[in-house]
């Protein structure tokens, strides 16, 4: 199964045995932490069900690492996310919608993690908008809606 990860990170999926070149990504390993929270799965669960070993997910979570190929299909079958998804997030997604993306809850993510390439990039440009439109003005005197 091809991975398409970005060049600067398709080494990591390539079964590299060089540390240098394999270390970690933070971002990638809170999307893993965040598909595992939403399943409310530990990281030996996870491990269980992934055939991963605990301690080994525990270096992608906190970016010390990123997996080999294997390892990563395992994961992303085990949290039943696809795998662009924990390596890249959104293609071309800017980064404070990633940010926002990560801090939202776990009841959100477990929709996350099933959406398909496109609708994910549709949420982003949606998002983006959002962050970037200015506030409006209420009239004086109306009270803020709840």
């Amino acid at each position: 199964m091809p991975i398409n990860a970005p060049a600067g990170r398709a080494s990591y999926c390539l079964g590299m045995t060089d540390k240098r070149k394999r270390t970690g990504d933070k971002d990638f390993g809170l999307r893993l932490r965040r598909c595992r929270e939403a399943l409310e799965l530990t990281q030996e669960q996870l491990a269980g069900r992934s055939g991963v070993a605990q301690n080994t997910i525990s270096g992608y979570e906190t970016g010390s690492v990123m997996p080999e190929s294997k390892d990563l299909r395992r994961l992303a079958r085990a949290v039943g996310a696809k795998i662009e998804l924990l390596l890249e997030g959104v293609p071309g997604m800017p980064n404070e919608v990633e940010k926002f993306l990560l801090a939202l809850p776990k009841r959100t993510w477990r929709k996350i993690i099933k959406m398909s390439p496109q609708e994910l990039e549709q949420a982003g440009r949606e998002i983006a908008a959002l962050i970037e439109a200015k506030p409006t003005k209420r009239p004086a005197g109306k009270p803020r809606p709840r």
